[in-house]
């Protein structure tokens, strides 16, 4: 568990995990820190601005929330209504990671790919783990079974077949 309670404890933990170069505008929060990506004049100028999202860090714990692009009142109202509320807020925990995910190809065609899914719980206490087997279409991405994380899977083979020019054998991240 990482405390962000000053502005230098932020920037160093936000370096930890992007680019240390990388600028961002800081907002103290009740219980937090809303967090926003100064962008260059040439991410600007290609649009990169255009839908983009806010960062929330639990100063507490450490723990990075993704918002939508909402405005930074909307953003902050949600993070501190939750915290007082003693409730998780509703946005997407992108850090720490909360599970890792393990393939094994299990059969291949031209058509269809098979894989032993397996998924491991990295939060404390923990969720509970499951495996299964998970076979899909390489051209519509249409799947079985309808499993937990199944699209992230599905997802994150199609990125490396992509860059590798193959399916992988197997695979190990977290999300």
């Amino acid at each position: 568990m990482t405390e962000c309670r000053t502005r230098e404890q932020v920037q160093e933990y936000l370096a930890r995990f992007f680019n240390p170069d990388r600028q961002f505008h800081l907002d103290e929060l009740e219980g937090g820190w809303l967090v926003q990506s100064l962008l260059s004049e040439e991410e600007i100028d290609s649009g990169q601005g255009l839908g983009l999202t806010s960062l929330v860090i639990d100063a507490d714990t450490g723990v990075v929330y993704q918002y939508p692009s909402w405005s930074t009142d909307m953003v902050a109202d949600a993070f501190e209504a939750s915290k007082r509320a003693g409730e998780r807020p509703q946005a997407l925990q992108v850090y720490p990671p909360q599970w890792r995910l393990n393939i094994n190809r299990l059969q291949e065609d031209s058509q269809t790919i098979q894989y032993g899914v397996r998924i491991v719980s990295l939060t404390e206490p923990p969720a509970e783990n499951s495996e299964y087997q998970l076979t899909f279409d390489k051209r519509t991405f249409q799947y079985e079974p309808k499993a937990p994380m199944a699209g992230e899977v599905i997802a994150w083979a199609e990125f490396q077949s992509g860059e590798a020019g193959a399916w992988p054998s197997e695979g190990t991240w977290e999300v």
